[in-house]
């Protein structure tokens, strides 16, 4: 660990320089090593070699020796016995002669394995010969006990020979070539070293020093650093343009930092909340505006004398939405925790303030805050200035301002108070004949009176009497009263209010009321209203004085069949459920179907399709009627977006005066561009009353190449003469009358007179209600160009269905 520790401390020469010099001598014993093992295996290869040859030899020549004996002596064996003798001594002196000064040494045994002295030192010769018998094998080259030695038997005498080459000699070599080797590699790689240490202090080190330096300038905040120029090499060059950059762009930054900490500064003075920083309680910093407040110091180190916490001014206030300084407790950490801001109450001199106060932290491990007071003072004394006039407001929201009796709204709430009400709504009749005849505020005094009347005809009694509107006027009974008990109370009224005197604004003339009661006696709360309503207007209908609910029965399932499909429709509109089905037309000429009507359709809950017939005047008095047509509108433009086909769509009266629906048709033509292959259908009817409005609208949409047609024409008054004014492009020939064109004449001669009349102005003709074949043939006998109906096809809701 203390070396780790010196060699971080070291310079980087040493650094570098430490790694390479270690790993360069591991790399000059590696080297020597490794050449010592190759000049050992080629002198060993080359000492094989040799000894080989010189055993070779002394072979050759114990062999020659051997022939000639043979050749002299062979034929006699006693005389060779005796010559081989002699022989052989003089074989091992010639020996001898041949290894004196060969550097080679030789030991030879004799077929019992006896040495044959060669002139040598006999001692240690058994044991070098059991050495040699145990390592050395015939015809092999081995190594031991310092010699290279090599063995083999000369066979004509038995003789075992092994010659021996000492080691000492090329073991002296390899020990100086390695001393050579390892002074070469040292001396090599030192100059290395000392290049690379001279390198690394030119190229690394100086450059680096200048870098340090530069860098300390830069950490040091001096003024006018110049800028750090380094040539030694491309990267450094490359560093001193990196940190050249850097250093302008913290400067930069700098700058920047510094705009910015004035600008946030200014954004903070020009608050006008008190914005304060704090390390938990101790206040740290403030805006103008808390200088502003604070008026009695100048800076924070005033304040920091006699405060250290902005919340010694918090008065205590036992409210749970106001905040204050209590011991052990971290207020900030309670703002900031807080799921709602919170409240302070401040006082200077005698006037209190409220702020509003929050509070975020800006850094966990120091604990500091940024708390921010809004000055709330002017909206509190507001609010409670609201609220009193709310009170105010509620009273007037629930009372009727002419006759002071609670209104419509607070009778709907009173009603819903209880499950079970008995509920009778009051209407004068022909009142608007007493503003009229005697003026407003004459009938206004009635209105009065009247109001009065019916307070002091239930004075007696635990009712309620209330304005609703205009002329009309709602009693209250609780559930515990008897029917009986209230059909006797408002008939006596009715006969009170028919006797009683009214008078106009001077009280010079007398004016006499009548009126029509409608209860609903004993009616679930959600449908008192709904339930009295029906027995009034049934009671007026009928023209009697009088009617209940229970008696109005059966208007009420007129009523409630009309209240239930406004209910469907508006939620199939809410569902996607209001949908056009289309209807083909077919050409009698080509044969061919060219055309659509899109006719719309209600889906119910059961996935059926309902015809326009049940809902289409709902729609209009529950005021939905436009939203139809716009569906309609909508959904035919898209549909027909990607198809060749014309398609036509009805329209109304009403559809064409409404400018809603006017400018939503030329936005539609205009959005999808196909103008030539949209037909609309205008009912023909008697109820036009403004012919011009229509023609304006046929002008507007043939600009785009719509079509027209007038549908279900002949049904009314047929005015001609309009027809050749409108510009029309078809006829749609009314059902009823293609229907009977078989059985009745007069339907066959409008038929034909209408067939004709539209060929004479080029008006193109279209039967409607074709159902059999009979009739189809008769339209096209008759010359009408197209046909519609079920004998076609029934309305579908995909045309490639």
């Amino acid at each position: 660990m203390k070396f780790a520790s010196l060699f971080k401390q070291t310079s980087i020469q040493i650094k570098l320089v430490v790694p390479i010099v270690t790993l360069a001598l591991l790399g000059g014993f590696a080297g020597t090593k490794v050449i010592e093992d190759a000049l050992v295996g080629h002198i060993t290869k080359v000492q094989k070699h040799e000894i080989k040859n010189f055993a070779n030899k002394i072979y050759y020549v114990l062999h020659a020796e051997y022939k000639t004996l043979f050749f002299e002596f062979g034929k006699d064996a006693d005389y060779f016995a005796q010559a081989q003798e002699a022989s052989q001594k003089e074989s091992i002196a010639n020996l001898a002669q041949i290894l004196e000064n060969s550097g080679y040494e030789a030991l030879v045994f004799d077929a019992k394995r006896r040495m044959i002295p060669l002139g040598m030192s006999q001692e240690g010769t058994q044991v070098a010969y059991e050495k040699a018998l145990q390592i050395l094998h015939y015809d092999a080259f081995e190594t031991f006990n310092g010699y290279f030695g090599y063995r083999f038997v000369f066979t004509p005498w038995g003789w075992d020979i092994v010659v021996l080459k000492p080691t000492t000699q090329f073991q002296n070599i390899v020990s100086e070539n390695k001393k050579l080797v390892f002074t070469t590699l040292f001396v090599l790689m030192f100059l290395i070293l000392l290049f690379l240490f001279l390198a690394i202090y030119e190229v690394i080190q100086k450059p680096f020093q200048k870098v340090f330096e530069h860098l300390d300038k830069i950490k040091n905040d001096e003024a006018n650093i110049k800028p750090l120029e380094i040539h030694g090499t491309k990267e450094t060059a490359f560093l001193s343009d990196h940190i050249n950059s850097m250093y302008a762009s913290l400067v930069e930054r700098k700058e920047l930092l510094v705009r910015e900490k004035t600008r946030n500064e200014n954004i903070l003075n020009s608050q006008t909340s008190i914005v304060i920083a704090s390390f938990q309680d101790t206040i740290s910093h403030a805006n103008t505006a808390f200088f502003e407040f604070f008026s009695e110091y100048k800076t924070i180190e005033e304040f920091k004398r006699e405060h250290e916490c902005v919340c010694d001014f918090f008065e205590k206030v036992e409210r749970k939405d106001f905040i204050y300084k209590e011991d052990k407790s971290n207020w900030i950490e309670k703002i900031v925790s807080a799921k709602r801001s919170k409240k302070v109450l401040i006082k200077r001199g005698e006037k209190e303030y409220i702020f509003d106060i929050n509070a975020k932290l800006l850094e966990k491990e120091n604990g500091e805050y940024v708390v921010n007071m809004t000055d709330i003072t002017s909206m509190e004394h507001y609010k409670e200035q609201l609220e009193a006039s709310r009170e105010k407001l509620n009273i007037q929201l629930h009372t009727d301002e002419l006759t002071k009796l609670p209104n419509r709204l607070s009778l709907s709430e009173k009603v819903l108070e209880q499950a079970t009400v008995s509920l009778v709504l009051i209407n004068i009749n022909d009142f608007k004949e007493v503003n009229d005849f005697y003026g407003v505020q004459t009938g206004d005094k009635v209105l009065r009176d009247f109001a009065k009347l019916l307070k002091d005809f239930i004075r007696e009694r635990n009712y309620e009497v209330f304005r609703l509107s205009g002329d009309e006027f709602a009693i209250f009974i609780p559930y515990e009263y008897s029917r009986n008990l209230i059909v006797t109370f408002v008939e006596t009224l009715l006969e009170y209010i028919s006797a009683y005197e009214f008078h106009d604004m001077f009280n010079k003339r007398k004016i006499t009321l009548s009126a029509t009661a409608g209860a609903a006696i004993h009616a679930q709360n959600i449908s008192a209203f709904v339930n009295a309503d029906i027995a009034l207007k049934t009671a007026k209908k009928r023209k009697k004085p009088f009617m209940t609910y229970k008696e109005a029965h059966a208007t009420k399932d007129e009523f409630g069949s009309n209240l239930e499909w406004a209910s469907k429709l508006k939620n199939a509109f809410k569902n996607d459920k209001v949908v056009p089905f289309y209807q083909p037309i077919y050409n009698n000429q080509s044969g061919k179907i060219e055309k659509y009507e899109a006719l719309v359709r209600l889906i119910d809950d059961k996935g059926k399709a309902i015809a326009p017939f049940f809902f289409l005047n709902v729609a209009k008095r529950s005021h939905q009627y436009f939203q139809l047509t716009e569906t309609m509108l909508e959904k035919c433009f898209e549909y027909f977006k990607d198809k060749e086909f014309e398609f036509s769509i009805n329209l109304s009266e009403s559809d064409i005066s409404d400018i809603g629906i006017h400018e939503f048709i030329l936005q539609k033509l205009e959005h999808y561009n196909f103008g030539s292959r949209v037909v609309f259908e205008i009912l023909e009817t008697e109820n036009i009353d403004n012919y011009e409005n229509v023609s304006e609208f046929i002008k507007s949409v043939k600009y785009y190449g719509a079509k027209i047609a007038i549908d279900d024409f002949g049904s009314g008054f047929s005015n001609f003469q309009r027809i050749s004014q409108l510009n029309v492009d078809y006829i749609k020939i009314d059902g009823s009358l293609i229907q009977n064109i078989l059985s009745d004449k007069n339907s066959l001669t409008i038929v034909e007179t209408i067939a004709t009349f539209a060929k004479r102005l080029g008006v193109k003709t279209i039967a409607e209600f074709v159902d059999s074949q009979e009739i189809q043939d008769k339209v096209v006998a008759l010359g009408i160009d197209y046909t519609q109906g079920y004998f076609i096809s029934q309305p579908k809701p995909d045309i490639d269905a």
